[in-house]
C-alpha cells in the first residue's frame, strides 16, 4: 500500500532536500526577528513610563513612541533581507540549472 500512495503523491523538494541551505542564516533571521519583538516591547513600556510617570507633555509620550517604532523596524528589515538575498540565491540555481 506504501508503494501505491507513493506513485500517487511523489516526494517534493520539501520532503527530500533540507528547508534551507543556510541554517546559520535561518538562526540569525531568527534572532532579528525576537530583537525586533523585544524593541517593540520595550519600546511601547518606554511610551507607557514617558506619558504616565515622567512629563505631562504629551509630546515625550508622542516622540518616545515613534522612535521606539523606527528603532524597532530595523530589525525586521534587515532579517526580511536576508530571507531576500536567500530567495535571489535559491532562484539564481534554478535558473542555472535549466540552461
Amino acid at each position: 500500500m506504501g508503494d501505491d500512495l507513493e506513485r500517487i503523491i511523489p516526494e517534493t523538494e520539501s520532503q527530500t532536500k533540507p528547508s534551507s541551505k543556510y541554517p546559520a542564516l535561518q538562526i540569525i533571521i531568527r534572532v532579528f526577528l525576537v530583537l525586533g519583538w523585544l524593541l517593540i516591547l520595550a519600546a511601547g513600556l518606554l511610551a507607557i513610563c514617558a506619558i504616565s510617570f515622567l512629563s505631562t507633555n504629551p509630546f515625550v509620550g508622542i516622540i518616545s513612541t515613534l522612535a521606539g517604532v523606527l528603532i524597532s523596524v530595523l530589525p525586521f528589515a534587515i532579517a526580511e533581507s536576508i530571507k531576500v538575498l536567500i530567495d535571489i540565491e535559491a532562484n539564481t540555481r534554478k535558473i542555472a540549472e535549466v540552461k
